[in-house]
């Protein structure tokens, strides 16, 4: 089982806003759960479960939270883009964090990814008046490592025992 399956991207999601929160002394920010986007509405689906439910977890922390998408404009199930939601009424001004469903840094996360040129973009068009602030990625997590250890030790377990 991913962990998606074992129900772990909430709370690890949840946690990493709190730790922007924390980090950055942020009052009730809004907050976008942002993946990759692309042909799978599956996929979308598990980012809009994924963030609804950290949007239970996290309660009256947050302001709000919505779900958006790096890219796949030619996939209705992948919209709002995360540029377009950055552009939103609302979303365009005062502190929000950006939470990536993303596993570890690369051509799209990370510093110098395609999601933090994005928001760099968003901010010079806001003029000063929106200050995005990246919640660290998924697969960094310490529940990650748990929870992918722990169903790879299942999953081992139950293929020696059915061999």
């Amino acid at each position: 089982e991913g962990l998606a399956a074992r129900g772990a991207l909430p709370r690890i999601l949840a946690a990493r806003v709190r730790e922007a929160i924390a980090t950055r002394g942020l009052h009730h920010p809004r907050v976008i759960v942002v993946d990759h986007g692309g042909p799978s509405a599956v996929s979308a689906e598990v980012r809009n479960q994924t963030a609804h439910a950290a949007a239970e977890l996290l309660g009256d922390e947050v302001s709000a939270v919505a779900a958006a998408s790096m890219e796949g404009e030619e996939h209705a199930h992948n919209h709002p883009l995360l540029a377009d939601q950055l552009r939103t009424e609302g979303w365009n001004q005062g502190d929000l964090v950006v939470a990536p469903l993303f596993l570890s840094p690369g051509r799209h996360a990370g510093p110098d990814g395609d999601v933090a040129e994005i928001i760099r973009a968003a901010e010079h068009a806001a003029a000063g008046t929106l200050r995005v602030h990246m919640a660290g990625l998924i697969g960094t997590h310490e529940l990650a490592t748990a929870e992918l250890t722990t169903a790879l030790q299942q999953h081992l377990t139950a293929h020696s025992l059915s061999s």
